[in-house]
């Protein structure tokens, strides 16, 4: 599936689940922009990975608010739904801390925070048997192990790998961690909105030796389980060797979509 192809397959999607939930407080409507004003921009490379001329990929749920200058106050344009490439004008506006970008047929400005955008390029996983949508890496690839789980690894297999496990309670996926690994930190995240509990950890000496033939299996792993409500919860393991893996997987987790009737009372994501 090509790119444009995977925005627009995003974008109506999240139409639909917004639709369905009622609500007018997610991303507004598309409008007719206007003349981009005055915002202080730096033509310079802009933090991280991200330089200018270079492309971003909208990954946020429910899509970014384009405003007409780099501020919140800024007049909103309309709107960029989840998938939507732009390239990225000069980095600045209020607090320095705004992309202008252009897109297919607008220009103007979208919060840097990297939990909504990324410099990567993907691809739409999009199944109803397992009730979630996601944004992959394009040179990445999927297998689904049934109704119950999916992973997605690179094309060239091995590593970095995430598994995503679907069950009734958290409890019914199993004991969390794996054999031979050690808890090294407890944090929080969000899928679609809800908040589930995010733990890292390292391989040690105690670890089973791989299956001769088999890659050894890389020194970490990142562990989130989030209840989505009563009757579904959700596992995703992350197994991967270099802590700059770990973007790959919140890009993950970050871009992720259920449907609303999985989506707990109240667990709406906030808009951006």
């Amino acid at each position: 599936m090509s790119g444009r192809g995977a925005a627009r397959i995003a974008a109506a999607f999240v139409v639909a689940v917004l639709a369905a939930c009622g609500s007018e407080s997610g991303t507004p409507p598309p409008s007719t922009p206007h003349p981009s004003p005055s915002a202080t921009a730096s033509p310079t490379a802009t933090p991280g990975a991200v330089t200018i001329g270079s492309s971003l990929t909208v990954i946020a749920p429910l899509g970014l608010r384009l405003r007409d200058s780099g501020s919140t106050d800024g007049a909103v344009l309309g709107s960029l739904g989840q998938g939507t490439v732009v390239t990225v004008l000069a980095h600045g506006g209020a607090g320095g801390h705004w992309y202008q970008v252009k897109g297919e047929t607008e220009t103007g400005w979208i919060t840097d925070d990297p939990v909504y955008s990324s410099p990567r390029h993907f691809e739409l996983y999009q199944s109803d048997a397992h009730g979630f949508s996601a944004l992959y890496l394009d040179t990445w690839q999927f297998a689904e192990g049934g109704a119950t789980s999916v992973s997605f690894r690179p094309q060239s297999g091995g590593y970095p790998r995430i598994t995503v496990s679907n069950a009734p309670t958290l409890d019914a996926l199993g004991a969390p961690g794996m054999e031979g690994y050690a808890t090294v930190e407890v944090d929080s995240a969000e899928v679609f909105g809800i908040t589930g509990v995010l733990k890292l950890y390292t391989r040690g000496g105690t670890a089973p030796p791989a299956t001769p033939g088999d890659q050894p299996p890389p020194a970490r792993l990142a562990e989130l389980l989030v209840t989505l409500d009563a009757k579904r919860a959700m596992r995703l393991d992350f197994l991967y060797p270099s802590p700059d893996d770990l973007r790959t997987f919140r890009d993950f987790y970050g871009s992720i979509i259920v449907p609303v009737a999985a989506a707990s009372p109240g667990a709406t994501p906030r808009p951006t």
